[in-house]
């Protein structure tokens, strides 16, 4: 997950440079455009982020708390005491 996960940041870095810098593509870009790219690029970073943070050795079972967590949210019924032992980065 982490390689794939720096490498697609990186393409996503690159596509938003283009379209920030290129002036050819910036005049056909529109404001949702970039707000979309910087909104991605944040959650993947994020994402990444939470993978590093979480390797080392005893690591964390997000499927004990977050999983049951987010069905519970769908429906309806969220358990809040359930995000208690979860780390920031989640």
């Amino acid at each position: 997950g982490l390689p794939a996960g720096i490498v697609a940041c990186t393409g996503l870095f690159i596509l938003t440079y283009r379209r920030l810098f290129d002036k050819r593509i910036r005049n056909t870009s529109s404001p949702s455009d970039i707000l979309i790219l910087i909104l991605l690029l944040f959650m993947m970073l994020s994402g990444v982020a939470a993978t590093f943070l979480n390797i080392d050795s005893k690591g964390f079972d997000y499927r004990t708390t977050v999983g049951p967590w987010f069905r519970e949210i769908f429906l309806f019924s969220p358990d809040a005491s359930l995000m208690e032992s979860v780390p920031l980065w989640f």
